[in-house]
């Protein structure tokens, strides 16, 4: 114990963090333990598993894994009782814990350990130094301190390369061009064009007023969880009840109430304005006209959508214009919120491992990253969740330092993107573009509100787009505005939705699908 200084209290649950990585991790192993020994961890049981970890390392550079269970057997009768308890509850709990937590976000668990074993260091030496001096023994003290000088910097994360020699380097590198992996995709066309985004990423979503930002941001966090992920979601503009039947309704399709829905199909313009000419349409008639003779819905008609060319693209697709029909679905007591959303969540649940999935509400141009920070790190502390994706709806409305709004947004838009590099996560957010981008088909980067300068911060910029016809016929374009990591096409993606059973994306195309890239619906009866 320090003289003059109560005993700190353990940080169990980093010291339980750490030992799950010399337990299962290679990268995690290679890069602590030629910095931690065994006097860092406070926890006498701690120190007694590190001793057998790094034994076990020390012997075949891998880490133990489930051997552990085994090399507690080994030892526990050479134990004291009350010790050999103890050990046993606390490798069931970590036992429990990984198997749940199924960490993938090493880097940054080995980022925050250098600086845990950075303080620890110190504290350490603080303990000793106070030792020495109690005894009078002023030179050892002073040895002491010395001897810390030499190592105190090795838990730092400062790296560096020698790009000109350094083959390993090189060969990374090739192999890495144009071959992101990225640890997120969409599905389909929509993931093909937007590409896959990885750790360290900002990327955001552009539109004006009442484009459906929050359902898309809904949606790539639903996504998120559905591919692994942890997710880390934070609302400014909805309670968490709301916000969590949106969640909800986006992965069951549940509704208010029974009944008809009406749902959008993949139809072709040529089909509908009675130009096409080609056998295998599935109609011979236009579709119907209202009194200003625009295009409209009506179950009763004859007419039947056809995307023939669509799903068939080799030889067919240059004949097709998008373009969406409707159909009806018919949703039963059982698929409605009442009854059927404590089941459907259960579902999901235990299938995509739905707990990955954390909601927070902050309040409305009051909330700060430094809010967004501080829940993160009592999720982490409490719960273990350390998020591969942390989504805030959205970036604008988050209050912080600045003159006004421009060197506000600034602020913060900068923050978000050192917040994905230090948590080595994917950050998304939206921003509203002007108003002048309410009246145009496609958005610019010129359309961007308040500061051009999101654009210099983000990895990705992704635009929303929606002409008040496309809107009434469930169907959006998607596009990549700018992105930092590769060439982007130019093409927009088309985007059935259906936002009355949650879904800003149903099914895609884009005009440049070949068959090897077409994922096709299940069309129509020709």
């Amino acid at each position: 114990m320090a003289v003059g200084r109560r005993r700190r209290q353990i940080e169990t649950d980093h010291e339980e963090m750490i030992l799950i990585g010399l337990i299962t991790s290679q990268q995690f192993c290679e890069e602590i333990f030629p910095l931690i020994k065994r006097e860092h961890f406070e926890s006498r049981h701690s120190q007694r598993v590190f001793e057998w970890l790094k034994e076990g390392w020390d012997a075949t550079h891998q880490p133990l894994g489930k051997a552990i269970e085994q090399v507690y057997q080994d030892h526990s009768e050479r134990l004291p009782e009350e010790e050999s308890r103890l050990i046993s509850r606390m490798l069931g709990h970590l036992s429990e814990r990984f198997a749940d937590d199924q960490i993938t976000n090493w880097p940054y668990h080995i980022d925050r350990t250098r600086t845990w074993l950075q303080r620890r260091s110190l504290e350490v030496l603080t303990d000793r130094i106070g030792a020495e001096l109690k005894r009078g023994r002023v030179q050892e003290a002073l040895a002491t301190v010395q001897n810390f000088g030499s190592t105190a910097s090795r838990g730092l994360a400062y790296k560096w390369v020698s790009p000109f020699t350094d083959v390993e380097l090189q060969q990374r590198i090739a192999s890495g061009l144009d071959n992101i992996s990225g640890i997120f995709q969409f599905d389909g066309a929509l993931g093909r064009v937007l590409g896959p985004w990885d750790r360290g990423w900002l990327v955001a979503y552009f539109g004006p007023m009442k484009r459906g930002k929050t359902w898309w941001l809904t949606e790539t966090g639903g996504a998120g969880v559905v591919q692994g992920l942890r997710v880390s979601f934070f609302t400014l503009e909805m309670k968490l009840e709301s916000m969590s039947k949106r969640s909800i309704t986006n992965v069951t399709g549940l509704v208010d109430r029974p009944g008809e829905i009406r749902i959008p199909v993949w139809d072709c313009a040529q089909n509908q304005d009675d130009s096409c000419d080609l056998p295998e349409r599935a109609n011979d008639e236009p579709a119907p006209v209202g009194a200003d003779k625009q295009i409209v819905w009506d179950e009763n008609s004859a007419y039947k959508p056809c995307d023939f060319c669509r799903r068939n693209p080799e030889g067919f697709l240059q004949n097709y214009r998008p373009a969406t029909w409707f159909k009806t679905i018919e949703k039963s007591e059982d698929e409605i919120f009442a009854n059927g959303i404590i089941k459907k969540s259960r579902a999901f649940a235990d299938h995509y491992h739905g707990g990955n999935l954390k909601v927070s509400e902050l309040p409305r141009f009051e909330g700060t990253i430094d809010d967004v920070e501080a829940i993160l790190q009592r999720q982490e502390a409490e719960e273990g969740h350390v998020p591969d994706m942390i989504v805030i709806d959205y970036a604008d409305i988050l209050n912080g330092p600045g003159r006004d709004d421009r060197e506000r947004l600034d602020i913060i838009w900068k923050r978000l993107a050192a917040m994905a590099t230090k948590r080595n996560c994917i950050v998304v957010t939206a921003s509203q573009t002007t108003r002048k981008s309410i009246e145009r088909r496609s958005i610019k980067q010129t359309d961007i509100a308040e500061d051009i300068r999101k654009l210099a911060h983000i990895d990705v910029g992704i635009s929303l787009n929606q002409e008040e016809t496309e809107r009434n016929s469930m169907v959006m374009r998607v596009g990549v505005m700018a992105h930092r990591h590769r060439e982007h096409p130019g093409e927009e993606v088309f985007c059935l939705q259906s936002l009355n059973l949650g879904m800003p994306v149903m099914d895609t195309f884009t005009a440049s699908e070949t068959m090897a890239e077409h994922i096709a619906g299940e069309g129509f009866d020709d």
